[in-house]
């Protein structure tokens, strides 16, 4: 489902079909806002897994840390939708970092969020830069993109 264009200005891309399960639904029959956040988190998962691992955030004795997240609801998810998510690196300074994230379906955007966050030593809960790891990766997307 990704584009030429989406995969050229989405660093460090990341996507992912979503089942909605029949516990995602509300009263009023469309996905609850809070599954929402459910979906990120995992979308964040997956793009540590596939960038820079959590074990070895971990093992480094250090976490990334959500300070701010905002989403816009754009279209009602139903049942038998079949959405589709990406997330990707929007923008990263040496201690923060923001991801972006869309969820598609029927070939319309339904949801676009931003999460903002920081990393922290788990010793002390201070902020400590990004990962290296993460941010080389950043910085070589960015280079060999920037011709496009």
């Amino acid at each position: 489902m990704r584009t030429e264009s989406a995969k050229t200005h989405r660093p460090l891309l990341v996507d992912h079909a979503i089942q909605i399960r029949t516990y995602d639904i509300d009263f009023m029959g469309v996905v609850s806002n809070i599954v929402y956040l459910r979906w990120l988190e995992d979308m964040r998962l997956l793009f540590l897994e596939q960038w820079c691992p959590i074990q070895e955030q971990l093992d480094e004795h250090i976490t990334p840390v959500l300070t701010r997240t905002e989403i816009d609801y754009i279209l009602p998810l139903k049942m038998n939708d079949k959405p589709f998510a990406q997330m990707w690196l929007k923008n990263m300074t040496r201690v923060r970092f923001s991801l972006e994230a869309e969820i598609s379906a029927n070939g319309k955007i339904v949801m676009h969020a931003i999460q903002h966050g920081t990393y922290l030593t788990m010793k002390n809960l201070r902020p400590v830069p990004v990962p290296t790891k993460l941010r080389n990766r950043y910085t070589n997307w960015l280079t060999a993109h920037k011709k496009e």
